[in-house]
Order: C-alpha cells, then sequence, then structure tokens
C-alpha cells in the first residue's frame, strides 16, 4: 500500500479528502493527517509516507516551504498541492519545487483519482529503479571486494601476477609499504567443532575480521581480509619501522585483537606473525612463516600469540615411532597389559613434544600408532564404531584436532574404549557360562550327589572358576542355587499332589537322604514336609 498524509488546517476539508475517492480500493492508506506545516514535517519523519496531499495555506509552515523542505530531506516523497482559483499563479511555484502536481478546489473527485493512479505509477516504478540501482550498486561492491579478496589471497600466497602487482595495488587502493611489511594469521580456535555449518563459520570469521580490522586500524598502513583455510591475515607495513620495534609493534596489536574477541564474542583465537620483510614481493614468505607459527598452537596450545623464529623452519629429520616399539605395543595389547600400554601412549607425546616436529608430521606419528590399535581392533572383531566412538577413519579424525593435549585425551580415551569393549565382551562370556550352569543344574537336579566339579565338567570350565563368576553374577554359590531349585521343585510337587510320602519327594528331587531333605525343607518355608503333605 502507498502510504498518505493529508495536511489541511480545516478538519472539514481534510474529511472530504478522505470520502473523495475509494484510497484502499485504489491501493492508498491514509496513514496520518497534519494541521499545520510543523505537525506535518513531524508526522513524516515519524511515518515515512510516499504521499502528501498538501493545502497551500497552511499555517506555520506554508504550503510551498514545506514541499521544499520535504524534496530535499526526502527526495522520494510525491507531493500534491490542493490550491483555489485565486492562489493559482501562487500555486504554479510549488512545481519548481518538486511538487508533483497541483489541483485546484473544490476538488473534482474523477480528476483527483486520475491524478492519484498517475502518481502511484510513478512512485511504483522509482521504487523499482531504485530497488534495481541498489542492486546493482550491491552487486558492484561485492565484486569490487570479491576481487580484492582473490588479488589479497593470491599476494599471500605467492600466485599474483608479478607483472601487475603494483598496478592491482594501486586499483584496490591497498596500504602497503615497500619499506617493511609484517604478516599476522588469526585462526579461530575450535571454530569447526564449534559451528560444523559454513555459514556459521562465515558470519563468526566476518565478526573476527571487523575487529582485527577498528584494532589494526590503528595503525596507518594495515589491511585485513579473509584468507585462506578460514583465517583472518592481516598485513601491517610502515615507512618508519623495521625489524624488532615493529614486530613489537605488531605483537600489542594482536594482543589487543585476542583480548577484544574474547571480551565482545565469547570465545579465543591463537594468531601467528611471520618476521619482517621488505618489498611486497616478499609478503608470501612473511604469511608462510605466520601460518607456520599460528600451527605451532598444535604443541603450545590454543588462546595463543606465536611469533616466528628461524628454528621454527627447521624440521628435524627423525621418526618419532619404531617398528619394532609398535610391534612391542601389539604385544601389550594382545596379553592385556593396560599399563604397558598407557605407559607407551604417555612416552610417545612426551617424544613428540620434545620432537620439535611440524603439525603434519606429528599426525603421521599419531596415524602410525592409533593404527596398531586398530589392527588390534580387526584382530578381535571389536566394533570400530564402538572404540572410536565414529564412522570416520580414524586418520580423517585425527585431523581434525587443533592442539596436542586433545589428541592425547582422544588416543587415551581409543585405548580405554579397547579395554572396555575387551571386559564387556569377557562380561558376555562369563554370563554365557553362568547360563549354561544354571541350565543344567534345571535339567539334571534330580541326580543324585550332583556336584560342583559334576556340573563345571559337563559345561567344561574350571571348577574354581565356575564358582566365582556364578557367585558374582547371581549371589549364590553353585551348591545354594542347586539346593533352592531343589526345594522350589519339590513345592511345586507337593502341590500338585503328585506325591505322598517324603522319602518320595527327596527321591525326586536329588536327595538320598529324607530326614536331610526335611531339615531343608523346613529351614525355607517354615514348616516340615510332612506337616505340609497333611495340611494338603
Amino acid at each position: 500500500m502507498i502510504k498518505v498524509i493529508i495536511i489541511d488546517d480545516e478538519f472539514l476539508i481534510r474529511s472530504l479528502i478522505k470520502k473523495s475517492v475509494k484510497w484502499e480500493t485504489m491501493g492508498f492508506e491514509i496513514v496520518g493527517e497534519a494541521e499545520d506545516g510543523k505537525e506535518a514535517l513531524e508526522k513524516v519523519e515519524e511515518l515515512s509516507p510516499h504521499l502528501l496531499v498538501i493545502d497551500i495555506d497552511i499555517p506555520i509552515i506554508n504550503g510551498i516551504e514545506l514541499s521544499s523542505i520535504v524534496k530535499e530531506k526526502y527526495p522520494y516523497i510525491k507531493m500534491l498541492i490542493l490550491t483555489g482559483y485565486g492562489e493559482f499563479e501562487y500555486a504554479k511555484k510549488a512545481i519548481s519545487s518538486g511538487v508533483y502536481a497541483y489541483i485546484l478546489k473544490p476538488v473534482d473527485n474523477r480528476e483527483f483519482e486520475e491524478v492519484l493512479l498517475k502518481v502511484k505509477r510513478d512512485i511504483i516504478n522509482e521504487k523499482k529503479r531504485r530497488q534495481y540501482v541498489q542492486v546493482l550498486e550491491e552487486e558492484l561492491k561485492n565484486d569490487f571486494q570479491a576481487g580484492r579478496e582473490r588479488f589479497l589471497n593470491s599476494l599471500v600466497t605467492a600466485n599474483a601476477d608479478c607483472r601487475n602487482l603494483y598496478r592491482d595495488i594501486k586499483r584496490y587502493d591497498l596500504s602497503i609499504c615497500e619499506e617493511c611489511a609484517v604478516v599476522a594469521a588469526i585462526e579461530i580456535d575450535g571454530l569447526i567443532k564449534k559451528w560444523p555449518g559454513k555459514k556459521d563459520q562465515d558470519i563468526w570469521i566476518f565478526a573476527v575480521g571487523n575487529i582485527a580490522g577498528e584494532i589494526f586500524g590503528e595503525y596507518e598502513k594495515s589491511i585485513v581480509f579473509k584468507g585462506p583455510e578460514n583465517r583472518v591475515i592481516c598485513i601491517l607495513s610502515s615507512i618508519d619501522n623495521f625489524g624488532d620495534s615493529f614486530l613489537e609493534i605488531c605483537s600489542s596489536l594482536c594482543i589487543k585483537v585476542k583480548e577484544s574477541i574474547k571480551k565482545y564474542l565469547s570465545f579465543t583465537v591463537s594468531i601467528g606473525y611471520g618476521s619482517c620483510v621488505k618489498g611486497c614481493g616478499n609478503i608470501p614468505l612473511s604469511y608462510s612463516e605466520a601460518v607456520q607459527s599460528v600451527e605451532r598452537k598444535f604443541l603450545v596450545g590454543k588462546d595463543s600469540l606465536i611469533g616466528f623464529s628461524e628454528a621454527d623452519g627447521i624440521e628435524p629429520n627423525q621418526s618419532v615411532i619404531l617398528v619394532d616399539d609398535a610391534e612391542d605395543v601389539l604385544i601389550s595389547l594382545r596379553i592385556g597389559d593396560r599399563n604397558a600400554v598407557e605407559r607407551r601412549i604417555n612416552k610417545l607425546f612426551r617424544e613428540i613434544n620434545n620432537a620439535g616436529l611440524s603439525k603434519d608430521n606429528i599426525l603421521i606419528a599419531l596415524m602410525e600408532f592409533v593404527s596398531i590399535l586398530a589392527k588390534f581392533a580387526d584382530e578381535r572383531n571389536i566394533d570400530y564404531s564402538e572404540v572410536f566412538n565414529t564412522q570416520k577413519h580414524f586418520s580423517d579424525v585425527i585431523r581434525t584436532f587443533e592442539v596436542l593435549s586433545e589428541l592425547k585425551e582422544w588416543t587415551l580415551q581409543i585405548f580405554n574404549n579397547i579395554f572396555k569393549y575387551i571386559g564387556k565382551n569377557r562380561g558376555l562370556k562369563t554370563l554365557e557360562v553362568v547360563e549354561k550352569a544354571r541350565k543344567f543344574i534345571e535339567d539334571n537336579y534330580f541326580v543324585k550327589e550332583l556336584s560342583l566339579k559334576d556340573i563345571s565338567e559337563n559345561i567344561f570350565v574350571n571348577p574354581s572358576y565356575l564358582s566365582k563368576v556364578f557367585k558374582q553374577q547371581t549371589g549364590y554359590s553353585v551348591i545354594e542355587y542347586l539346593r533352592d531349585f531343589r526345594l522350589k521343585r519339590a513345592m511345586e510337587i507337593i502341590e500338585n499332589r503328585k506325591i505322598k510320602h517324603v522319602s518320595a519327594l527327596a527321591d525326586e528331587v536329588g536327595y538320598s537322604d529324607p530326614l536331610y531333605f526335611g531339615k531343608l525343607f523346613k529351614g525355607k518355608y517354615g514348616i516340615s514336609p510332612q506337616k505340609y503333605l497333611k495340611n494338603l
């Protein structure tokens, strides 16, 4: 709907204007009225109308002055001036003040309707044009920003066209000094685990970039943009500073960024920065060092600020895990030596911490070790998903960890899961043994002198083992369970009136001595079998 304000100092005239045409049917909505020019301006600011119907002769600010003010402040608002014959020449001046049209009073309803329909078409068309222009401007802006970001990414990764390097720096209005530059890489700690969706990741990367942009913007020559691998990249350059003094400036700005993100966004980032370089062509070197530095959070931990040193670039030529050592771990697993495996895991991570390996080499070493656990799981047909808590291959899971301490916890958890699974399955085997013993008792309770040895031999287990596990699982010893089952069975026989003599009853349930049987029966039910038989 097109919003309309009617402005006239006479209530009757305003009422007649409202009744002169079918406003709503034509697509208009009268959202307000005003008696004078001052009130009209207040209503315009409050209600944001599309059209004003203004009487030329209103108090405080007349119609012509009002139209000039509105045209200057709100150029897209259309205005219709109402005027009498005596004010006709004066009303013509309103056209130069941006008035769409003037209408003579008394208002001819048909003429008024035609003007309204015409102004409605123009309002709609202008709105469409403005929207189209806004879309074009936004697309151009986005294209420029995207082009700028592509160029900066190619600059830091040494993929920029060297022949057009300075032309593109000028084209994108980038503040980079040739004398000195240093690159910092900002990484959100736990980004993928906290926000698995790309849309959410982009929002938080954008937020970090905004904060970093404001803080690095305190320094005259700085550029902040989204770089490769979901990092925010900052290029700081200077004419006057170089070396350690400039790195101190960079470090202090990075500290501010870390503190501000923690304060306003409630999460942490890790930042690495490279060394100072001269010339735009050497920016990729500082960027590479910044990436190496921020990746050292794998060893240092999250929420870190890490500067580059020459020693960081030296990769030791050594392997952490030896094949015979791996075989020892596998043997320890096979014989169930939990302590030996745990000692080896702790030793492994100490060796990794002391070896000075890169993140990639550490991950390779860990994959080699975890593959031993996986091999053992395969040997024992252990459910992979129960051990690793995922259907993903362990090598893919390992790559998701950002710090070594979390990877150690995960490795220990796998080791614990393996032993839990083994223990649980050993428990299942125990239950099978108990179930077999129970079934054998219930099938053979009537056998005279049935013993623990007889039962264990028939289910092929050691008597002492059977005695131990049966008690653990049922709360009864094997002989106690046999006795109780025989007595329950004797009660069933009596109640079914299948037998009349105690001696026959004792014999039926596996007791050769009726007196002993009678004593056991009374102990359980509080009445002798003889009395029980008589009472039936």
